[in-house]
């Protein structure tokens, strides 16, 4: 450090530091938003095989591609056969899509989908992009305006746990099955932008009831003393915990022909009752009018 003052050189002693602060600008966000949902053909029992899906909305951008990023609790399992399910996405035309699903949950990280998607990515170039979500009524959300990008499989494993929520989160940083770190974003202008909203889902996880077929006094075993209450409870009211249990032959109806199947096969080597079946819990695999059952018997672990 030197000053020049009368053409002579004076270096300046002492000499103090001085400080700069710096704000923070922070970088505005996108107006893009992603969802994912989950969906099921009837209750989310464990063992049952659904659907986990992803939408997008963005009202003034078109979007060229995007990387999605996903954790998952291990209790679920997501497959890699990814459907479109006549999504915008297939109709406008889709060049390039890669799925990776890490579902082992002892390598370390936790389970990981991986979705990325270009719209444009072969000749001739046409320049492709999703297009910008409909604008609706002043009143309405981001998610009324959302539009479908694809599904993955998704099945709910038998040892889940019930009475419970197993998360599906958007996350950062993973590898999937290889040793890329990636991160959620999306291309817009050629440009990679991480900064817009993402909503998680779950899947809550409820109880199945299971019974024995001809269990009807609920004692986990079917014997003489099922047909006798069988008998008591069409002819005297005897309160039953399951009526799906009482109904031996599964034809949806508590009549005679039930405790009459039921000592049939007992005794006069009958027609075994139909699935479940009399030794082992299971669900009901046929839909029927008759109420569902209140035991103590569930599919929950």
């Amino acid at each position: 450090n030197v000053t020049v003052s009368g053409g002579l050189s004076v270096y300046p002693d002492p000499m103090n530091d001085g400080t700069c602060d710096c704000e923070p600008v922070e970088i505005p966000a996108e107006d893009t938003e992603l969802w994912m949902t989950t969906s099921f053909p009837e209750e989310a029992h464990a063992g049952e095989s659904g659907e986990l899906c992803f939408y997008y909305y963005d009202g003034d951008d078109y979007i060229q591609g995007m990387t999605m990023t996903a954790c998952y609790d291990c209790a679920l399992t997501v497959g890699t056969e990814w459907d479109w399910a006549g999504s915008i996405v297939e109709q406008v035309g889709v060049e390039y899509l890669a799925v990776q699903v890490d579902d082992d949950d002892t390598d370390g990280d936790d389970c990981e989908v991986v979705v990325a998607i270009l719209m444009d990515a072969l000749p001739p170039f046409d320049g492709q992009t999703l297009p910008q979500t409909p604008q609706g009524p002043n009143d309405a959300t981001t998610w009324d305006a959302s539009m479908l990008i694809g599904c993955l499989p998704l099945t709910i494993d038998e040892d889940a746990s019930c009475d419970s929520a197993h998360d599906i989160s958007w996350c950062n940083g993973i590898n999937g099955n290889g040793n890329v770190t990636l991160y959620n974003n999306v291309v817009i202008d050629f440009q990679s932008l991480q900064n817009y909203a993402r909503n998680d889902t779950s899947v809550y996880v409820v109880p199945e009831e299971v019974f024995q077929r001809g269990d009807c006094n609920g004692d986990d075993k079917v014997d003489l003393a099922d047909a006798a209450t069988m008998l008591a409870n069409q002819f005297s009211g005897l309160p039953v915990g399951c009526e799906d249990a009482c109904d031996t032959n599964d034809d949806g109806i508590l009549n005679m022909a039930d405790p009459v199947a039921a000592l049939n096969w007992l005794f006069k080597f009958g027609t075994e009752p139909p699935a479940p079946g009399p030794f082992n819990d299971g669900p009901d695999p046929t839909g029927d009018s008759l109420p569902e059952c209140n035991s103590d018997d569930t599919t929950c672990t």
